[in-house]
Formats: C-alpha cells, structure tokens, sequence
C-alpha cells in the first residue's frame, strides 16, 4: 500500500524576505531532499492566504482523493 509522503515548509513568508540567492538554494535542497525520499513539497505560510489555500487544497486531494 502505497503512503503519501509531504514536506510541509511552515514558515515560508520568513524565506520570502531572503534574498535570490539563498532562497533558490533552500528551494533546491527542498526538492532534492523530496525527491531522494519519493516525497512531495508544499509550502504555506499563515500570512498569504493563497499559500494556505493551496497546503490546504492539496491535503483534501490526498486524503480524500
């Protein structure tokens, strides 16, 4: 039986305000670290309402179907 695995960022309004540079380096390693381990990558903030719609989208779509 296959199991769903996500990374969930929490915090990702703190990564907005870093520069280019350093955040397309976390974002890499974020989606090598999901990759390497079958897993998806979500990120949400409790700041841009659009980001929590999209987390909270997806979660209806994988436990709900």
């Amino acid at each position: 039986m296959p199991v769903n695995v996500t990374l969930v960022g929490c915090k990702w309004d703190l990564l907005e305000r870093a520069d280019q540079e350093s955040k397309k380096w976390v974002c890499r390693a974020l989606r090598y670290l999901a990759h390497t381990h079958s897993a998806s990558v979500l990120t949400t903030s409790n700041k841009n309402t659009t980001l929590g719609l999209n987390t909270r989208a997806a979660f209806v779509e994988f436990l709900m179907g």
